[in-house]
């Protein structure tokens, strides 16, 4: 039987990068950016402050709320990356206000494969921009619903200061399961009690549609 090549496969493998046109549809990822959203009003009410991020002071942030997304995504993920058994590791999330900043920068070494998926965004065009394995600086433009799925290790950034009123990019990280890498993960999650999927499974089905 000719083996039959998979282009997601080679095209992650040639440039460390793949984009993931809608991943979920417009509804979810309404959804999706409402429900932080609601996250940023609560805690403004409850502590008359939300949290800021440190890497990008203009924008607000969350560790673990899309914790779920990590599991539903992953043998996606790890088709496109060519087989390889993932680790999830976590979920983050931003909401970036006029005038935020995302300097170049490569993930942390634990952080080994990362999607940033699109929840919302303006008219305002904010693209980010990467080096792929070759060293090439590409421009990736996301419409609300599209991911990208990129080599953690690729230096990446936004150009200039945010000019729009507000976009929502919510990331998932993953190491290789077998890498010792992953044992640093795996130990404290053990320890921790499963937490309850926050959402209903109706959403769960829409966010599916891939």
């Amino acid at each position: 039987m000719a083996y039959a090549p998979n282009p997601e496969v080679e095209s992650f493998s040639r440039n460390g990068y793949l984009l993931l046109p809608a991943l979920c549809g417009a509804e979810a990822a309404t959804m999706l950016a409402l429900s932080l959203d609601q996250r940023r009003r609560r805690e403004l009410h409850q502590r008359g402050a939300y949290h800021r991020d440190t890497q990008v002071p203009l924008a607000f942030s969350a560790h673990g709320h899309f914790d779920y997304l990590l599991e539903l995504w992953r043998k996606q993920i790890e088709s496109a990356v060519g087989g390889i058994t993932l680790q999830p590791v976590n979920s983050y999330a931003r909401i970036y206000e006029p005038g935020a900043v995302l300097e170049p920068h490569v993930d942390r070494n634990l952080l080994q494969f990362g999607l940033t998926l699109c929840a919302a965004r303006d008219e305002t065009p904010w693209a980010l921009q990467l080096q792929d394995l070759s060293g090439q600086t590409v421009t990736i433009e996301q419409q609300a619903g599209d991911a990208l799925l990129y080599r953690g290790s690729l230096l990446h950034w936004r150009d200039g200061p945010y000019r729009g009123i507000s976009q929502t990019q919510i990331f998932l990280h993953y190491c290789d399961a077998s890498s010792p890498l992953a044992e640093q993960v795996r130990a404290p999650q053990a320890a921790r009690p499963v937490p309850r999927s926050r959402k209903p499974l109706g959403m769960l089905r829409r966010l599916l549609r891939r």
